[in-house]
């Protein structure tokens, strides 16, 4: 490893090599849609068979790739236990179930296949998003109805499609979290050498295995899309802050166009990386106006073009309805879901009720809502559902608790962090201080609560989740044992617990 204006460095393989087997898990799975929703729709035991070999070979593949990726043997099982889980909570989660808006997400992927148009943003309830994922989804549909799949399956086939992005997220984020832990080796973290081989696995096991995540992998929507590039920007900002290769910078810079082209909530990428691209000048000794102009400029061209059309869809929806600027359809939420605009609402987090209810809801004042972070804390756990059989209920009120292990971690690692680990993990923190703050914005813009839930909260759980695995390390680092024990078994009893929760919620319906 070598310094570059006192950042880490790493030597690297060939990239196109690297990207390709990148790729080749995804590209797997969109391979494996379309006989395995033929199939879904069906109840035969042969049907089941079917799909079962089909998600075994799946898993090879994704191993087989994962590995060529140097990814360490843990992380790489905790990737397949993600696949798993995932296809079988399909398996008893039919479209419709646990959802938000999918009906309306498929109105606008009919419109496009019926009309061979993309809908003007009034149209219809969910049609102000960026077209990108409906476009997607569409041509899947055009495929599958070459092949005369019935109606079902291809609801199935939008529940996979979610699948296949959200891994990718997770592909990418496992990639990013190895890199920022590859940092690691020279620290004192006691006299076990076993104790750094932990952090990679604690990490995987939970970002794998979070309860809302898997939830979230099977609904129909634009979330996932959103999240795989979100992932992917995140990836590539982290081989650039530590490399300082401009066709990183770019790739972070398209991954982050791609993200806005999927969901406008891509503009807090963008702000990412101009913070970081501001910062790089700064720590810069030589500070080369063309040379910081060169690697500027395709970046803020994507910017233009995937903002430019975005927000033109935005502006043109203004003109027919009263909608948020990023949100169309905020004029005409129901006002059940509102909730207070004041300080206190920003500023209180209730630890008590955040432990005694398991879950929190969009429309009840007793669990929660009226909270900005008792509200996305808990959803970003459960989501914003609710689970009414008492095995899962009571264990959600234990897994609130080591939550709050955890996140206790995470802030003590964080405030213990030295002048050079808060530049070297700037993309990090910096991530986490743009989005959570956006998010305080959009709930103040539009005071309801369904303005700062689970959807919202998905994808910076990569860099917290790092950053509660940097926080245990720490405490080893100065010797607090005791705490650091604590805190590491709050985090995988967490990842286990939250495997039960799943299957106790699959069992139960």
């Amino acid at each position: 490893m070598q310094l570059h204006h006192g950042l880490p460095t790493y030597a690297s393989s060939s990239f196109a090599r690297r990207s390709a087997w990148l790729l080749a898990p995804t590209i797997a799975s969109l391979i494996a849609i379309a006989p395995l929703a033929v199939r879904a729709a069906g109840a035969a035991r042969r049907n089941a068979v079917a799909q079962l070999a089909v998600v075994a070979v799946l898993l090879v593949v994704s191993g087989i790739a994962l590995r060529a990726l140097r990814l360490s043997r843990p992380m790489v099982l905790a990737a397949l236990a993600a696949i798993a889980v995932r296809f079988a909570y399909l398996y008893v989660t039919p479209y419709s179930e646990r959802t938000h808006d999918a009906g309306q997400h498929v109105d606008y992927i009919d419109y496009i296949l019926s009309r061979h148009a993309i809908p003007p943003p009034s149209a219809g309830w969910a049609f102000y998003h960026p077209p990108l994922y409906y476009l997607l989804s569409a041509a899947l549909w055009r495929v599958m109805a070459l092949g005369a799949a019935p109606r079902p399956s291809q609801f199935v086939a939008l529940q996979i499609e979610s699948i296949v992005f959200q891994l990718g997220f997770l592909a990418f984020a496992l990639l990013a979290a190895q890199r920022w832990l590859d940092r690691l080796p020279d620290a004192r973290l006691g006299a076990r050498p076993a104790v750094r081989t932990r952090l990679g696995p604690l990490f995987a096991a939970l970002i794998c295995l979070w309860p809302s995540g898997i939830i979230h992998a099977v609904r129909v929507g634009n979330d996932d899309l959103f999240y795989l590039f979100f992932g992917a920007a995140l990836y590539f900002v982290t081989r650039w802050w530590q490399d300082d290769r401009a066709r990183d910078f770019h790739l972070a810079a398209a991954s982050a166009a791609l993200a806005m082209l999927a969901k406008s909530n891509g503009a807090i990428v963008f702000a990412v990386l101009g913070c970081l691209f501001v910062a790089r000048i700064l720590l810069d000794d030589k500070r080369s106006l063309r040379v910081y102009l060169r690697l500027a400029w395709p970046g803020l061209l994507m910017l233009c073009v995937s903002a430019g059309s975005t927000l033109l869809r935005a502006v043109l929806d203004a003109k027919t309805r009263q909608g948020n600027l990023l949100v169309g359809n905020a004029g005409s939420l129901p006002h059940n879901l509102d909730v207070g605009n004041g300080a206190a609402n920003y500023l209180w987090f209730d630890v008590k009720m955040f432990v005694t209810q398991p879950y929190t809801n969009s429309f009840t004042d007793d669990a929660g809502r009226q909270y900005f972070w008792n509200f996305a804390l808990k959803t970003g756990l459960f989501g914003d559902f609710q689970f009414n059989d008492p095995w899962p209920s009571n264990l959600a009120v234990v897994m609130s608790v080591s939550f709050l292990a955890v996140l206790a971690c995470t802030v003590l690692g964080v405030l213990r962090q030295s002048r050079a680990d808060w530049m070297a993990e700037l993309p990090l923190t910096l991530t986490i201080g743009i989005a959570m703050p956006a998010l305080a914005a959009l709930r103040m813009s539009i005071p309801m609560a369904c303005s700062n839930d689970f959807r919202y909260v998905w994808p910076i759980l990569m860099p917290s989740i790092y950053l509660y695995v940097r926080g245990v390390a720490r405490l080893r680092e100065a010797g607090r044992l005791g705490l650091a024990w604590s805190a590491e078994a709050a985090g995988w009893s967490l990842a286990g617990m939250s495997l039960v929760f799943i299957s106790l919620v699959a069992a139960h319906g």
